[in-house]
């Protein structure tokens, strides 16, 4: 990887590989609407503790999967838990990601379940 030009900073989250993450299997992959469609690319995150290698789930980003990598590693290694991403750069990338997801709609507004 190259260095990014004099007074920019690369940003973590252009990275092509993460630690800990993978592409998913083609046999777990969804079909996408058409037939004949490719199916959407998805990335599996999973960690090596204590021996064995624990599942941590699928995402449909590989930036996804090294955020919930990241928390689980330090979710059971602590400081010791080599990450993707420090915890700036991951709250960082979580800020920016909430604000391009819309906004949820308002069409049906919250009900008591039973009239009082």
């Amino acid at each position: 990887m190259s260095a990014p030009p004099p007074g920019e900073e690369e940003d973590p989250a252009d990275r092509k590989s993460y630690r800990g993450v993978y592409p998913a299997p083609s046999s777990v992959r969804v079909r996408a609407g058409k037939e004949g469609a490719p199916p959407p690319m998805r990335f599996r995150a999973q960690i090596h503790f204590q021996g064995k290698s624990v599942y941590i789930g699928s995402f449909s980003s590989a930036e996804e999967a090294a955020l919930a990598y990241d928390d689980r590693a330090r979710a059971l290694l602590g400081g010791r838990a080599r990450c993707n991403f420090t915890l700036s750069e991951a709250r960082a990338i979580r800020e920016r990601r909430a604000r391009e997801r819309e906004p949820l709609s308002a069409a049906v507004p919250h009900q008591q379940p039973y009239p009082s």
